[in-house]
């Protein structure tokens, strides 16, 4: 079943005065999830509106979809109420986002957008995600068990958003963008499917388990759900990309849940 959406069109690439419409948009749109005995099953949706927002750069933005780029994606799971690790598992450049929210992952998986490999889960102990400590609580996706797979095209029925960064609070400036005629094809389609068994096995029935993804190289271009974080840094960068590239985020926003 979907259990978040967010808004097309708010990636900060049209944050501000500066646009960098230019550059491929991390565009999170909707999550999705089920559950069996066994799995967990997620799926998740990037879009890319250039060909909306700003048709006369969807040519340069539209050449490297984020299925083609090593862009990494983490997907934070809540299963234990009031544990987890407050900050991520890997950083770059010191900048790294920092949970401060009610929900706080306990598990932390990051995968390539383009599949280079196959993933790297990682444990909460005592509040931090360990790296590298020999398979015991951080491993590869293919050791976990973890399969994931991408495809261009989509799985929403609709989408809806806004064509400027700046009006996500504007009702006024929501448009359908299936309706105005996005292409979406320049769009990518992911799924995961999870062991319980690899995180912990959680009581899906009756206490059920919180999920958010980000993604990004340095600081997270957007989360879904969505956390006003990623949309607070107006303006363009040095090597003009927007400003969020560079900041410290502290995330708070409550996850999506799955099951209870």
């Amino acid at each position: 079943m979907l259990i978040a959406i967010d808004m097309a069109g708010d990636d900060p690439r049209t944050l501000g005065s500066n646009w960098s419409l230019h550059e491929t948009p991390m565009d999170l749109s909707h999550l999705w999830a089920a559950w069996d005995n066994e799995f967990l099953y997620l799926a998740w949706q990037y879009v890319d509106v250039t060909d909306i927002v700003d048709p006369a750069n969807a040519g340069s933005a539209g050449g490297t979809p984020i299925r083609s780029m090593d862009m990494p994606q983490t997907i934070a799971i809540d299963t234990i109420s009031g544990a987890g690790a407050t900050h991520d598992m890997w950083k770059k450049n010191g900048k790294q986002p920092i949970w401060g929210g009610l929900d706080l992952p306990d598990y932390q998986f990051n995968i390539a957008s383009n599949m280079f490999h196959s993933g790297y889960l990682s444990r909460a102990v005592n509040g931090v995600f360990p790296v590298d400590d020999g398979g015991v609580n951080y491993k590869t996706g293919a050791a976990a068990g973890i399969t994931v797979k991408f495809a261009k095209g989509k799985g929403y029925t609709s989408l809806w958003g806004v064509k400027d960064a700046d009006d996500v609070n504007d009702p006024s400036k929501l448009v359908n963008f299936m309706a105005l005629g996005h292409d979406s094809n320049r769009d990518t389609f992911y799924e995961a499917k999870i062991p319980l068994s690899a995180l912990g096995n959680p009581d899906m029935e009756n206490a059920g388990i919180g999920v958010m993804l980000h993604q990004g190289e340095f600081s997270p271009m957007d989360t879904l759900p969505n956390d006003p974080a990623t949309s607070d840094t107006p303006g363009i960068s040095d090597s003009n990309s927007p400003k969020e590239w560079s900041d410290i985020y502290l995330l708070t926003a409550p996850f999506a849940r799955i099951g209870k």
